[in-house]
């Protein structure tokens, strides 16, 4: 189904007044539009802020005030366009597992649920964090994942023979590329 109102004018979005229908092929576009200045917003709220988003998935780095001054700018500007944070399926990364979690940062995602994790986490099917270890336990998690449905193509009695080879040509070559370019040396 095709989106309602929304008209397009030298690759800028006028008006988009209903939103968009689920599967539409303006929904990616639309809502990346729709998040661009709030995003912006969020990185241009102190000093030293670096941002990436992809699509819903938004990421801030800084140093811890500067860190906590983007999130509050984050949720202002959600609250200034009726949307909500959902804060459990946020959360704050701690990359140093030898250093403490300042307790403003703590404080901080504890009044809005959020879970504080140390050392790594999976993030967009890799891996982030300053702390090798857990990095490469995360990397070995995803592996295996990815390791154990590709057995369980391989092993099924029911897949011929001639799909397998291009099943392991496109999956196996898939997991050794990830490996290679997520795994720490």
């Amino acid at each position: 189904k095709r989106s309602n109102d929304c008209i397009l004018h030298n690759g800028v979005i006028i008006t988009a007044h209903t939103g968009n229908m689920q599967g539409d092929a303006m929904s990616s576009v639309s809502f990346c539009r729709s998040m661009s200045s709030i995003y912006s917003a969020t990185k241009n709220a102190a000093v030293g802020v670096t941002a990436a988003a992809i699509h819903d998935d938004f990421a801030h780095v800084a140093q811890t005030d500067q860190n906590i001054a983007a999130a509050l700018v984050f949720e202002q500007q959600c609250r200034d366009h009726h949307l909500e944070v959902n804060y459990p399926k946020s959360f704050v990364l701690w990359p140093y597992a030898d250093a403490p979690v300042p307790s403003r940062l703590a404080q901080f995602a504890v009044e809005r649920g959020m879970p504080v994790t140390i050392g790594a986490v999976k993030y967009l099917g890799s891996a982030v964090g300053c702390h090798s270890g857990h990095r490469a336990d995360i990397i070995h998690g995803l592996l295996m994942e990815k390791v154990t449905k590709l057995r369980q193509v391989i092993m099924n009695p029911l897949v011929p023979s001639q799909l397998l080879i291009h099943v392991l040509q496109q999956c196996g070559v898939s997991i050794a590329n990830f490996t290679a370019a997520r795994a720490p040396p």
